[in-house]
């Protein structure tokens, strides 16, 4: 991705590039502008659907499965064999596709501590979870719009989806960071927002908005 952003900044120096995420393409985001190392920085992020594969792993799996194949992968990891693929009945009905251990354990993120390196958006974390995450990114001043689905249906329903995003909003604008005001839930959203009709424009209407509010240096404000 730092590669992608160079070539981008080499074409256009004074352009501004912007990172999109959507489901697990908002752990890549947030990993690139909160997780340590060189790397050219972007002037925004927007994480479209950041939602906890973990709690949706748990949703679809009986929790005896989830349990069993938390310890498969495990198991695999302390022999010497996180990077080999584990069985299709592990990842294929969650992820659509087989998956190593390492990549497992990052998503299903097993307790007490769920530390995952893919778990970032789960209901059950506190402001300091959020915090190593959101917050470092609002402390290296990228601006930042959250869209979280009102319809999505990898989120249990004893979420409080309202609730969730604002405490993922204080973690960043506590640390500096610059929230754009179309921040929030993008209500009757799907995951994915294949709504067409007004549903989607309005996920146009806020991304185009963000857009010009980075271009213009005004978000935030």
């Amino acid at each position: 991705m730092a590669q992608c952003v160079e070539y981008f900044q080499s074409l256009r120096p004074k352009g501004k590039i912007v990172l999109m995420g959507n489901s697990t393409g908002c752990q890549d985001v947030l990993h690139y502008v909160s997780s340590e190392g060189s790397r050219p920085m972007v002037d925004g992020a927007i994480l479209q659907a950041p939602v906890s594969d973990r709690e949706a792993i748990q949703m679809i799996y009986p929790a005896e499965d989830y349990k069993r194949y938390n310890e498969m992968a495990q198991k695999w990891v302390e022999e010497g064999r996180g990077d080999e693929v584990l069985p299709n009945e592990v990842s294929l009905p969650i992820i659509g596709a087989r998956c190593t251990a390492n990549r497992w354990l990052s998503l299903a993120s097993p307790g007490p501590d769920h530390k995952g390196e893919d778990d970032m958006f789960s209901s059950d974390f506190g402001p300091g979870r959020f915090q190593t995450t959101l917050g470092v990114a609002g402390r290296r001043g990228v601006a930042m719009m959250i869209l979280y689905s009102g319809n999505d249906a990898s989120v249990p329903s004893t979420v409080d989806k309202e609730a969730l995003v604002a405490r993922m909003e204080k973690a960043f604008v506590d640390a500096g960071g610059k929230l754009d005001k179309g921040s929030g839930v993008l209500l009757g959203a799907s995951h994915t927002v294949r709504e067409e009709g007004e549903v989607r424009r309005e996920l146009h209407r806020r991304v185009i908005d963000f857009l010009q509010s980075i271009e213009q240096g005004t978000v935030g404000k």
